[in-house]
């Protein structure tokens, strides 16, 4: 494929021919874009249901509340949410606010569902008033009887302090044990990769990822490859995918491809997805196509992978044309034996395109006359684009809704009024008469069709 044809199949660069994936989204970030969504629809009740379970979810519900002063919703919904200890602390920092019941309400909301913006506005709000130790003397007076989120808390009010040693003697607490990824969390994130490997080596099965991506992030990438490899090693659910993770993001491709091979035997975890191989092997396959190694993607994804649409690309882009019409040729017959229309249908609409980009109409043609509906669309719209109205006209005749379709469109564009009425007359197409009404209506304007259709599409001002 040269690269007139690359560009023309992927305008917005190599990116947009692995965006195809549907990448999963967080969890947290998903509950609270539902809510959202929910929200901008007014489907209140929805969003109240899912308020009852959702501490995300609670937090959106009770910002709109704020928002409108529905009070008395918002108390019910802070009573969801028991932070005791922290009620001190926000009426000392509230006091004298016209609306502080509402503010303290969506903060104890907020703080539950561990909502950063939320925790930083209670820091900003503390330290204006000059209260941290206030706050850190409140919570710390009761530091036993503390909630997890209370005492996230707290860690974090020290650490705004600089109080680093108490901090560190937090994580040292009996009950830090079931709370160590918190404390492991707020170091990460004050860059504290010292502290991160200390809570590592107490609970590696439990923090094992934390410590990956704090030393990743932070620069000793060879550690937190040895970190992952080492837990890979040990069967760890999800090391694999870590590890992937971290050479894709790092850019060694052969060590992950290494990784790859080195993987075909491995005994997988439970809990473990069943596609993490080809998960990771998507994953390689792409950090490889970037870097402009497209053979060496392309071995990945036959050997490995389930990507058949990134497959036929790299293929048809190495000028291996039959190849990759094979590799959709295959999936399409499976898809069908499996009943998954959607599979089909993107895999013919990839065929079509690849033969049109390479010039082999005969073969599109050949291919739509078996009947595959989506190669006759993609068939029309190229006669269409090409104003054959005699080879429009004679799939017409033979049946071919598309064609109709399509040769209604260029009888329009090229102002023939009679032709399209006689094909309207024979054709009971509604696309088809939904032309010709566009046309008399272009007509009646005293515009050519094309203009027309320009206007339509909000391309010109009427």
């Amino acid at each position: 494929m040269d690269e007139a044809i690359r560009q023309a199949q992927f305008p917005g660069g190599l990116e947009q021919r692995w965006q195809t994936r549907l990448v999963p989204v967080p969890l947290k970030e998903f509950e609270g874009v539902y809510a959202k969504r929910l929200l901008a629809a007014g489907r209140m009740d929805e969003l109240r249901a899912h308020a009852s379970y959702n501490a995300d979810s609670r937090l959106v519900l009770a910002r709109y509340c704020a928002e409108h002063g529905l009070v008395d919703e918002l108390r019910k919904l802070a009573d969801k949410d028991e932070l005791p200890h922290l009620n001190g602390v926000l009426a000392e920092a509230l006091g004298g606010r016209a609306d502080a019941e509402s503010v303290a309400a969506v903060m104890t909301i907020g703080l539950n569902a561990r909502d950063d913006a939320v925790r930083a506005e209670l820091l900003a709000l503390l330290r204006d008033r000059d209260l941290l130790d206030r706050a850190v003397s409140v919570l710390a007076a009761v530091s036993s009887d503390l909630t997890y989120r209370e005492w996230d808390l707290l860690a974090r009010l020290r650490l705004a302090q600089g109080r680093v040693e108490e901090v560190r003697a937090m994580a040292r607490e009996e009950r830090a044990t079931g709370a160590d990824h918190v404390i492991a969390e707020i170091f990460d994130e004050h860059d504290m990769i010292d502290e991160v490997r200390a809570l590592a080596e107490r609970n590696i099965v439990r923090l094992s990822r934390r410590l990956v991506l704090t030393l990743a992030r932070l620069g000793p990438v060879d550690e937190a490859v040895a970190v992952a490899r080492a837990r890979v090693d040990t069967g760890q659910a999800h090391a694999f995918g870590l590890l992937i993770d971290v050479l894709v993001e790092h850019r060694r491709a052969d060590e992950a491809m290494a990784a790859l091979a080195a993987s075909v035997n491995r005994t997988v975890p439970p809990g473990e997805p069943k596609d993490w191989l080809c998960s990771a092997a998507y994953d390689v396959a792409h950090l490889l196509d970037v870097v402009g190694r497209q053979d060496d993607a392309i071995d990945v994804l036959r050997a490995y992978g389930d990507a058949p649409s990134e497959l036929a690309d790299l293929l048809a882009e190495r000028g291996r044309l039959d190849e990759a019409l094979q590799v959709l040729d295959d999936t399409i017959v499976e898809a069908r034996s499996r009943r998954m229309g959607g599979t089909v249908q993107s895999c013919s609409a990839q065929l079509g395109e690849l033969l049109i980009g390479a010039g082999r109409t005969a073969e599109l043609r050949a291919r739509a006359n078996t009947g595959d509906p989506v190669l006759r669309e993609r068939l029309a719209r190229h006669l269409e684009e090409h104003e054959l109205v005699d080879e429009l006209r004679t799939r017409h005749a033979a049946g071919d809704e598309f064609a109709s379709r399509s040769l209604a469109l260029v009888l329009a564009r090229q102002e023939r009024d009679a032709e399209l009425d006689a094909l309207a007359e024979d054709s009971g197409d509604m696309i088809v008469h939904m032309t010709q009404n566009q046309l008399r209506n272009a007509r009646y304007m005293e515009i050519s069709y094309r203009l027309w259709e320009r206007r339509r599409r909000g391309e010109e001002a009427s």
